[in-house]
């Protein structure tokens, strides 16, 4: 069966008020390598029926990754006795009902059709470029292909299928390395020769690293750094659940101008360039919004649930009920500039490139305080060049206050971790201590 027609077939096991069946599919396959040479090649095929059943205005989840008829009739009585047994809840739940779509392209066929050998040998094209210059390299080569298709008793019915590779190398000396790493829908953007190329530039440019003080540096963060950046606001950010629990930063500078008015903010769940879909994971449709207008916070993400309870308009943000996260924005894009990275160093008198950070944990959500480590090529820069590579160091600092001094965009974006984002350059950055390394 179609994974529609499972949804819809389990549907029909159960009865209740309403009643929701999400199936997630995917198959992936990953090629890693350290040392310089490849010891690990894994392919998965998985997937989960979830099954989501509102009596009496009481829910009950229950999941299988059977597809077999005896499991999706046992998986849908479970959530309907689960449902019996939960508390009821004072909020009315009203599940969304039957939608129009956007139609997307279909995925990749070359994206989803990778080898593994043909992952072996662009390993073996970059191992082949680093070893002549004394440089080991490690990675990861992976493509997936992934479904989604829901079913509800309101009569929902969607259903959409994705793909996706990833590329990633870290080149390393004695005492230094570089990293590097394209993600796309679209393999044929996948070009090894200049991904090797990009770590080892890095990783020999950043040889006999040097020391300097802790302190506050202007920086020029390339977009692996940016998009991290970006990838910690968003996770305390912008959800109507975290705003009810106190702990969205954005909830308390709604509508000021808190970031530098060069730094705006989309959820796109239509760009090319990243994981797109038509609808969430409750069957609602997707649309771009904005919520960061030239440095002002502009609103918060909804789903079925918190719309209802707030009384605002539900904005296609659920993420899996049975998860429990509440709403969330999965399609973040920053508004490139008009600069190159080049344009950005020349500008600078005298602060630091960084390439990436590492070990981050946000310290204190509500100011977006966060500490890390940058990794994988520090550099100082004088009189707009750069000058030597230097040892790593930690940063403590809000992003708040680092993005409130964002001087310029870089006039590419690229995607990260799925984050797209572009290079920037900022007024400065604070290092808290430094490193042996």
């Amino acid at each position: 069966m179609k994974y529609l027609d499972i949804s819809k077939k389990t549907l029909s096991f159960v009865q209740g008020d309403q009643v929701e069946v999400l199936v997630t599919a995917h198959d992936s396959a990953l090629t890693r390598f350290a040392n310089s040479y490849i010891h690990q090649n894994v392919k998965e095929t998985n997937c989960h029926v979830t099954v989501r059943v509102i009596r009496d205005n009481k829910q009950g989840f229950a999941e299988t990754n059977s597809f077999e008829i005896d499991a999706l009739k046992a998986v849908a009585q479970k959530a309907g006795e689960i449902s019996d047994f939960s508390p009821k809840d004072p909020v009315q739940r009203i599940l969304p009902g039957k939608s129009d779509y956007k139609q997307l392209d279909l995925p990749d066929l070359a994206t989803i059709s990778i080898t593994p050998e043909q992952r072996a040998e662009a390993v073996k094209g970059m191992i082949d470029y680093a070893n002549p210059l004394g440089l080991t390299i490690a990675g990861a080569y992976s493509n997936d292909h992934s479904y989604t298709a829901i079913a509800n008793s309101n009569g929902i019915e969607a259903e959409s299928e994705g793909a996706g590779a990833n590329l990633k190398v870290t080149a390393m000396s004695t005492d230094s390395s570089g990293a590097a790493e394209v993600e796309t829908p679209h393999v044929s953007e996948i070009n090894p020769m200049m991904i090797i190329k990009e770590a080892c530039d890095r990783a020999i440019t950043s040889k006999n690293p040097i020391a300097i003080d802790p302190g506050e540096y202007e920086v020029v963060l390339l977009h692996y750094a940016a998009a991290e950046l970006v990838g910690m606001m968003n996770w305390s950010g912008y959800s109507a659940r975290s705003a009810e629990e106190g702990s969205c930063w954005t909830q308390f500078h709604m509508g000021k101008q808190i970031f530098s008015d060069k730094f705006t903010v989309f959820d796109d769940p239509f760009d090319p360039r990243g994981g797109q879909r038509a609808f969430d994971y409750e069957g609602f449709p997707a649309h771009k919004m904005t919520l960061i207008n030239a440095g002002v916070p502009v609103t918060l993400v909804f789903d079925s649930y918190y719309a209802t309870k707030t009384g605002k308009n539900n904005t296609g943000h659920a993420t899996p009920a049975s998860g429990g996260w509440g709403p969330f924005p999965m399609n973040i894009v920053v508004q490139g500039g008009n600069v190159s990275i080049d344009e950005m160093i020349s500008k600078v008198k005298r602060g630091v490139l960084i390439s990436r950070f590492w070990y981050s944990n946000l310290i204190r959500p509500l100011e977006i305080e966060f500490t890390g480590m940058t990794r994988d090529g520090l550099f100082l820069i004088e009189d707009g060049k750069i000058k030597a590579g230097l040892k790593n160091m930690r940063v403590t600092d809000s992003i708040i206050r680092i993005l409130s001094g964002l001087i310029e965009c870089e006039n590419v974006t690229r995607s990260h971790d799925g984050i797209i984002c572009p290079a920037m350059h900022c007024k400065s950055i604070k290092f808290s201590s430094g490193t042996l390394f």
